[in-house]
């Protein structure tokens, strides 16, 4: 298939289907009273049924029913979650998210990611019924709603608005020699210019 780029994904090799194992995880933080390290301090993490009001970062992670909204970071990458080992996300939302300006980790090219941004291997599911959603998320950079360095494989999720400007990758951005795998998703108004 060779390369596929518009406004929404940005995948330069050909998508094919691909399976994670699974993670079991050490740390777990979940309800509404729960507080949420920034740097989760185990290498495998888990967190549910929240809130967060920050940018998470671990190797790690298994998110499932979290809401991650209006989150802003400038010069940085993942407004919401930097990961940069395995993550399976389920159920969860990404609202309004956004990375702007240049980015000193990426020796000052455009940040990525609006809401996510990871360098393994990203799940993207429905867990049990609730599809995962990214609305209104933005980057400088590569991938409105996520940017990724490794494999992507979405399963029943919802993009809509989200928006990546001077890169590709409207919605995800996935980078060149990895797979994406893309099955019952929704893409709607994301862009890139």
């Amino acid at each position: 298939m060779g390369s596929y780029s518009n406004g929404t994904i940005y995948a330069p090799e050909e998508m094919t289907e691909l399976k994670h194992d699974q993670h079991s995880f050490r740390g777990t933080w979940a309800g509404e009273n729960a507080e949420v390290p920034a740097i989760m301090p185990t290498d495998t993490a888990a967190i549910c049924n929240m809130s967060v009001t920050h940018r998470v970062e671990a190797k790690y992670l298994g998110v499932d029913n979290v809401n991650f909204e209006n989150l802003t970071l400038d010069g940085e990458v993942g407004a919401a979650l930097r990961i940069g080992g395995i993550i399976s996300i389920s159920g969860s939302t990404f609202a309004n998210n956004k990375v702007t300006g240049k980015a000193a980790s990426l020796n000052g090219a455009y940040s990525r990611g609006g809401a996510i941004y990871t360098n393994a291997g990203l799940t993207v599911d429905a867990g049990d019924g609730d599809p995962t959603l990214f609305v209104n998320n933005s980057a400088t950079g590569h991938g409105g709603a996520i940017c990724s360095y490794f494999t992507v494989d979405v399963t029943g999720a919802t993009f809509s608005g989200n928006k990546s400007t001077n890169s590709y990758g409207g919605a995800i951005y996935s980078s060149s020699g990895n797979f994406t795998n893309i099955i019952n998703t929704l893409f709607v108004d994301n862009t890139s210019s």
